[in-house]
């Protein structure tokens, strides 16, 4: 899986990006806020998602995810992780990440609504 990103090492470039393209988001979007300052650590943590977001800088493709109580994290992705995972994402009705103390999600899971057949 090539396509699979070292959550740790990303371009502070394209940090920027996430937070001037997320600022314009904030600024456009009533009732949308989150707590991030791209300067600095926060503790690690985790958490249900409340909103999801794809963001495509002019560098990068990154995976937003808003946390109750305006928690933020994120990870970079590239087409074929949106492929593989964008619809999971899209119609789960829950689904939790874990994030270090960069913002950066280091684990998530997608409760799926299956029913299975007991014949």
């Amino acid at each position: 899986m090539d396509w699979i990103t070292d959550y740790e090492n990303i371009d502070p470039a394209d940090l920027e990006d996430v937070s001037a393209t997320l600022e314009k988001i904030m600024n456009q979007s009533k009732g949308l806020s989150f707590d991030f300052d791209h300067g600095k650590e926060c503790e690690p943590g985790k958490g249900f998602v409340t909103e999801s977001l794809f963001v495509a800088t002019k560098r990068a493709i990154f995976w937003v995810v808003i946390l109750k109580h305006h928690k933020f994290a994120f990870m970079r992705v590239t087409p074929e992780w949106i492929k593989a995972y964008g619809n999971i994402i899209l119609l789960s009705p829950e689904i939790f990440v874990e994030f270090n103390r960069h913002r950066r999600i280091i684990e998530w899971t997608a409760e799926q609504d299956k029913v299975i057949d007991k014949k």
